[in-house]
């Protein structure tokens, strides 16, 4: 429902609930970045449910293109994220067997391994038809890892990287490791690589490897899901 905007929740209009939960945070003077960035940064949900409880269901009043409409959102009851066999804890993930959905959730690319190997070995194995990766507050890290990542969701050799004429040969310009990983070379899909529905969720605080990631992927692999990247530290993302 892009460009709709809450009205209410619950019948609770969301002028009220934005004030009610804001002023559980400081601020400096009249300054209002830091509270409205606890409340974009995933920290609404929890507010709501501290206050209100637990809803099998919540209603929405939204109006999008000049109409109002009601829609009713049943809430899922989510298991607890595992983290992945390599110890690498801004990585975790679960999967709604019921609903043939992995979530996997990606804070950071802290290393050169591959923590993603045995969760697409078992995302094959039992069926899951749609894969939503959130790259949120993601603000990259390693550039292997994010390749490796990758090749779990492509199905043919692809090139990640376009690099100028006259960096190629420059060590100082292209590091070896890019020229080895998807610049020179393409980058190989896993033996084990997801072919369903791919959703990236994005928002202004993915950044660098994160958002070369998201680009890339957008190109015939997945659907973007959010606010537009934050660019990237050595690379122009136009659009």
């Amino acid at each position: 429902m892009a460009g709709a905007e809450i009205l209410s929740i619950d019948n609770k209009p969301a002028s009220e609930l934005i004030k009610n939960f804001s002023d559980e945070w400081p601020s400096d003077g009249y300054n209002q970045t830091y509270k409205i960035a606890r409340l974009n940064l995933n920290d609404f949900p929890s507010r709501y449910y501290f206050t209100y409880g637990l809803k099998e269901q919540l209603t929405f009043t939204i109006k999008q293109h000049g109409s109002i409409k009601t829609c009713k959102l049943s809430v899922i009851n989510r298991p607890k994220p595992k983290s992945d066999a390599n110890g690498v804890i801004t990585s975790s993930y679960y999967i709604l067997s019921s609903q043939r959905t992995a979530y996997i959730k990606v804070a950071g690319f802290v290393t050169a391994s591959d923590p993603f190997v045995d969760l697409f070995r078992t995302i094959k194995e039992q069926g899951v038809k749609y894969v939503v990766i959130d790259l949120r507050n993601n603000m990259g890290g390693d550039l292997v890892q994010m390749g490796k990542l990758f090749g779990h969701l492509i199905n043919k050799p692809t090139y990640f990287y376009k690099t100028k004429i006259g960096d190629l040969n420059n060590a100082q310009k292209t590091t070896a490791k890019l020229l080895d990983y998807g610049d020179k070379t393409p980058i190989l899909p896993d033996s084990n690589h997801f072919d369903g529905k791919v959703y990236v969720m994005i928002n202004g605080v993915s950044f660098s490897a994160a958002a070369l990631l998201a680009a890339n992927l957008q190109v015939n692999l997945a659907v973007l899901v959010g606010e537009e990247t934050g660019e990237a530290a050595m690379a122009v993302l136009p659009g």
